[in-house]
């Protein structure tokens, strides 16, 4: 981990704006892996493994600490680390909880790095270990590209996860500090010694780690060095010294007191913040079993709720997540934003999701790879996103289009971007399979109509007279949801859907992976092609109609110049019509609901200056929640927002960065109103 200065590029980010890859250290001769910008060693030569399990598992106390966690899947343990490096200390962590823990308990571990290794190093450097094949190759598998920002990766089911910020020490520190306040129970400080890499141990980092511990925390270090006991002690830890690793005489071990750190000054107006909800009892609706409504539920009860999902039709997945193939696919960004910052961290914590959710059920998934083809007009853009994505070829390759048609085994239109982590899986299956959960059931022919408070809970009420309580609700069933709320969060609209349900005998060759541009078609699955799709605003209560199927046919022709589609008959083609939620600003409502009254008078100040420092929490519902607005891309976004939900829900850490969460809020709409003085 290094520190920049102004002038230089955020960290993953070179000065002409390209992304860099994942970084490759030299090896020295017997394998051990080295920085050069550091003058050290990733770990002790000879004895990293060991060195680390003295030094962090063992002077933190974590076997005997976790052998006494309560057996309870809303039971959390945090880990703070300082410096992933190859990640060995995780994987020490994980095999660690594995064998001491109670079954149902979490591990959250949340650790930062300015360079993230590349893939082929990080293989590399874990092949130092054979003791650890087993949680190295699931590390491998699901290690991201190096991009910026926060990468939240699941393990065991959710019981492991992973929480690595990509980018500068003190940036990551407060952007942990920027989410929700669950303390860190033990930190393990790591990184190169202070000598080497002094930013890493700078008083402000040292105080910004006191401030995210809890009373009684714990930490351990290899150092020694005096400067940072001294700084530990400002930051509101009980120091001492013991005996250190091998021939190091002395480290660092120390205890959170019951005191605060002397603090910087109070910045910002964390409005996306809500106060942590009290719940008695983890019991939680979920209105909607499409695939907002499944992964929120599957969500829930990986976090010990648990949930009722209350579902209008007779089964999950009949409304626009009721297609037989659904596309994986990401926009690659231009620009550093939030907007962009989601949209791949979306996409990549998908990816893994599906997989882990749907894998060994045949048919139900292909990671076959999506071509975006180049449209005309498009191929500036098409260059400049080549040269920012470029060091990321296990995010995106760029193909010609004598390349592209190689891949896919036909002939396509143009040049294209390969997204080789990509394919599509049927949403159908992947609802049902994450609704399938011993915490999870489903209630079908609830058609909720009605929503309101009483003894400090929800009652949901149903159009059959039926209702349903409970102390949280989650609203996952798309534009339905504004009926149930008093006050809107935003003005979302309807767009109509519909799909082209392609026989395999009509497309000139079977392509290996999707095809994708104005429109899309999909691999055949059971000898029929998904291909479309319309997208025209409002509702989509009206069935098929003839004009949206010969457009999704030119959508294929645009793609495959091999197709033709006037040879096909429309009317002995299948096809489907679904309704997609969409905001605005086209990015999700995640998150808890907004108090509208109050939350314009705490933040009134921001009309005269937008920039004003309100040190306040957001004013929200208690216990009332959205997962909602995902358009055309809810298999993507869907369950990254759903982990959001239920993080927030659960009091724990965010699993997306700050920026991304003001990004997602629901309050978004609403701060901004009171920042144009349109608020009512």
């Amino acid at each position: 981990m290094t520190n920049r200065t102004p002038q230089e590029p955020a960290p993953g980010q070179s000065a002409s704006g390209a992304l860099r890859g994942g970084y490759e250290p030299q090896w020295l001769d017997d394998g051990t892996p080295y920085s050069p910008e550091h003058g050290d060693v990733y770990y002790t030569r000879g004895g990293g493994l060991a060195e680390s399990d003295y030094v962090f598992m063992q002077q933190n106390a974590l076997a005997t600490r976790w052998a006494a966690l309560p057996d309870h899947s809303s039971t959390v343990f945090v880990i703070g680390e300082t410096g992933f490096g190859t990640g060995l200390n995780f994987l020490l962590a994980w095999r660690l909880w594995a064998a001491t823990a109670p079954p149902q308990a979490r591990l959250l571990f949340r650790s930062l790095e300015s360079y993230p290794l590349d893939a082929s190093a990080l293989e590399r450097a874990l092949q130092a270990w054979p003791e650890l094949a087993q949680e190295s190759a699931q590390l491998l598998a699901a290690w991201p590209p190096a991009l910026p920002g926060l990468h939240h990766i699941a393990f065991c089911e959710g019981r492991v996860c992973l929480q690595l910020y990509v980018g500068e020490v003190g940036e990551a520190l407060g952007d942990f500090a920027g989410t929700y306040e669950a303390p860190v129970d033990a930190w393990f400080l790591d990184g190169f010694a202070p000598s080497r890499n002094p930013a890493m141990w700078r008083d402000e980092v040292l105080r910004a780690v006191g401030a995210l511990t809890r009373t009684g925390g714990t930490l351990a270090t290899f150092t020694a060095a005096a400067a940072v006991r001294e700084g530990l002690a400002r930051a509101g830890f009980a120091v001492r010294k013991v005996e250190g690793f091998g021939r190091k005489r002395e480290m660092i071990v120390a205890t959170r007191e019951d005191t605060r750190p002397e603090a910087a000054a109070s910045s910002g107006t964390p409005w996306h913040r809500a106060e942590l909800l009290p719940v008695a009892a983890r019991q939680a609706l979920v209105i909607g079993a499409g695939i907002a409504g499944s992964c929120t539920a599957r969500a829930l009860a990986a976090r010990g709720w648990e949930v009722r999902v209350l579902e209008a039709s007779e089964g999950p997945a009949n409304g626009a997540s009721g297609n037989p193939q659904g596309i994986l696919f990401t926009q690659l960004q231009l620009a550093d934003s939030a907007q962009g910052e989601f949209t791949l961290a979306a996409y990549l914590h998908a990816t893994r999701f599906h997989a882990a959710l749907l894998g060994g059920d045949a048919g139900a998934m292909a990671r076959c790879g999506t071509l975006q083809i180049c449209e005309p007009g498009e191929e500036e853009a098409f260059d400049k996103l080549r040269h920012r994505y470029a060091a990321l070829p296990a995010l995106a390759r760029f193909l010609t289009r004598e390349e592209a048609s190689e891949h896919a085994g036909v002939a396509v239109a143009a040049q294209a971007i390969l997204l080789p982590a990509s394919g599509w899986i049927d949403p159908r299956r992947a609802c049902a399979r994450a609704l399938d959960h011993p915490s999870i059931r489903l209630v079908t022919g609830a058609t909720v109509c009605s929503l309101g408070q009483r003894d400090g809970g929800w009652i949901a009420g149903c159009e059959d007279g039926r209702e349903f309580s409970a102390g949280v609700v989650v609203l996952a069933n798309a534009l339905a949801a504004t009926r149930l709320l008093s006050a809107q969060p935003a003005p979302l609209h309807g767009i109509r859907g519909q799909i082209t349900l392609l026989p395999e005998a009509a497309l000139p060759a079977r392509a290996r992976c999707v095809l994708c541009g104005d429109g899309y078609v999909a691999p055949p699955s059971g000898g029929i092609a998904c291909c479309g799709a319309s997208f025209m605003r409002g509702p989509a209560d009206g069935p098929a109609t003839a004009e949206e199927q010969q457009q999704n046919l030119a959508r294929v022709a645009a793609l495959m110049p091999d197709f033709q589609p006037s040879a096909i008959a429309l009317d002995a083609l299948g096809s489907r019509v679904g309704e997609r939620c969409a905001s605005p600003d086209r990015l999700p409502l995640a998150g808890r609901v907004p108090d509208h009254e109050a939350f314009r008078a705490r933040f009134a100040g921001l009309r005269d200056n937008a920039r004003r420092d309100i040190p306040l929490p957001g004013c929200y519902l208690p216990g009332l929640a959205l997962n909602i607005a995902h358009g055309s891309r809810g298999l993507c976004s869907a369950p990254l927002c759903a982990e959001v939900v239920a993080a927030e829900l659960s009091g724990e850490p965010a699993p997306v960065s700050v920026r991304v969460a003001r990004a997602l809020s629901p309050a978004r709409f609403l701060v901004r109103s009171i920042i144009k003085g349109t608020a009512s």
